[in-house]
């Protein structure tokens, strides 16, 4: 998960007792996990009792930063930072709806909350590792399995431009965050999550370079298919900007989700998407 950078700090002259053995530590971590649940997060602050990280239950979803958005959407709905009483919590909670501290002699766990807005469940961009890739054409398939160090996947026996990985292409003038998906002619490449709980909807982005977008390319076939829920298309040509559509889907239930990029001719079709599982409030 990527992590925003929670600036640096100065440390006291005056040596500091570990926050695991703070009188309230223990008191404090019989309390928390009954606040962790979905789109919950807890941060350990400030930076430097990171330390104190290990001693949290393996269940809580935790680290000594703050989560970074993603297009204006979180991925939690509520933080709680864990520290030492009285301490500042980070700034970039400073724009929760809702802040109550409890004391546990000297530990203090405050609760960030946001009563509306929507909580990434999954992102494809963050998540690639957990996607199987294959590109399926009418006389072979080909398992796009070979890993990447920017994150992506490679297909064996393919060009280098056939590949999915974390990018940011030019769109509108803008640098667009998504995942690089050039379709190959005549092939699916597509995108497998297997199965995953569902929330409240899929949103699919879909958009070309600035640059190919005055080329006089095929189109570009871009298809969500969720069993037993519904698809939904999007078709991008040479029109500049990002493309969205949105499947409606029902919390809890669990399917299998799958992302089909495909064209007729993959001249010149510098193409990225992003897919998000989304809890709304």
């Amino acid at each position: 998960m990527a992590l925003v950078s929670l600036g640096s700090f100065v440390c006291s002259m005056v040596p500091t007792p570990p926050r695991t053995e703070r009188d309230g530590f223990a008191a404090a971590m019989a309390d928390v996990p009954r606040e962790n649940g979905p789109g919950t997060f807890v941060v350990v602050w400030p930076p430097e009792y990171a330390a104190a990280l290990a001693a949290l239950p393996p269940e809580l979803a935790a680290a000594d930063a703050v989560p970074a958005e993603t297009n204006n959407k979180r991925s939690y709905l509520k933080i709680l930072t864990l520290g030492p009483a009285g301490f500042d919590p980070p700034p970039e909670l400073d724009s929760a709806d809702s802040n109550e501290r409890v004391r546990f002699d000297d530990i203090e766990v405050t609760t960030h909350q946001w009563t509306s807005g929507d909580r990434i469940d999954f992102d494809l961009r963050a998540g690639l590792a957990e996607v199987a890739v294959q590109l399926h054409g009418r006389e072979h398939h080909i398992d796009c399995n070979q890993a990447r160090a920017d994150g992506g996947w490679a297909c064996p026996g393919r060009p280098g431009w056939n590949h999915v990985a974390p990018t940011h292409l030019r769109v509108e003038g803008d640098d667009w965050p998504c995942v690089w998906a050039h379709p190959v002619t005549g092939h699916d490449l597509i995108f497998d999550l297997g199965e995953r709980t569902l929330w409240d909807r899929i949103e699919v982005e879909a958009a070309l370079h600035d640059d190919v977008t005055g080329a006089h390319g095929s189109s570009v076939v871009v298809k969500l298919e969720v069993d037993g829920v519904g698809s939904r298309r999007i078709t991008r040509t040479n029109n500049r900007g990002v493309a969205i559509t949105m499947l409606p889907t029902t919390r809890g239930q669990k399917a299998r989700v799958r992302l089909f990029v495909n064209t007729g001719n993959d001249g010149r079709r510098h193409l990225g998407v992003n897919l998000r599982i989304l809890e709304e409030r």
